[in-house]
């Protein structure tokens, strides 16, 4: 990829190219539209994309809460994982909410996306066993948390 990404806040308008990116991304336990379009229509969600071409590459929902946020869901097109889309469009919603601490939950078995929070100063703070619903199974949730103002390892 030779283009930079530029990142921008979701609308309400896009979640139904959202709902096809995350069914595209999460073949177990994607989100659907009317479950994107309620959380679009929360003042306490907040939500950016990152972008190439005028397309959404990738989105992050955040629940906004005081002096602390929770990343919802987030996901990069199985076309452009592995290309720092994703690290670009979490360091970004890191430095804008950067006076809230940051939790999310991810399965256990998604090596990926551990190493990127671990990259970029999540701490593991705790386990759910058999969150996930999986076609083979259950799989656990692992619960990391970013402090504010914590710097990058």
């Amino acid at each position: 990829m030779t283009e930079p990404i530029t990142i921008e806040q979701l609308a309400l308008a896009q979640a139904s190219e959202l709902a096809a990116l995350h069914q595209q991304c999460f073949s177990d336990g994607m989100w659907s539209l009317e479950q994107l379009s309620d959380s679009l229509k929360l003042t306490s969600t907040l939500g950016f994309a990152s972008m190439l071409q005028g397309k959404i590459t990738g989105f992050i929902l955040l629940q906004l809460m005081q002096d602390e946020a929770e990343i919802l869901t987030f996901c990069v097109h199985p076309l452009y994982q592995r290309q720092k889309i994703g690290e670009q469009l979490l360091q970004y919603v890191i430095s804008t909410i950067k006076e809230s601490d940051l939790f999310l939950e991810v399965a256990c078995d998604n090596a990926p996306a551990c190493n990127l929070y671990g990259k970029l100063g999540f701490e593991l703070m705790g386990r759910r066993p058999n969150y996930y619903r999986r076609s083979n199974g259950l799989v656990d949730a692992l619960l990391f948390r970013r402090p504010r103002f914590a710097s990058v390892g």
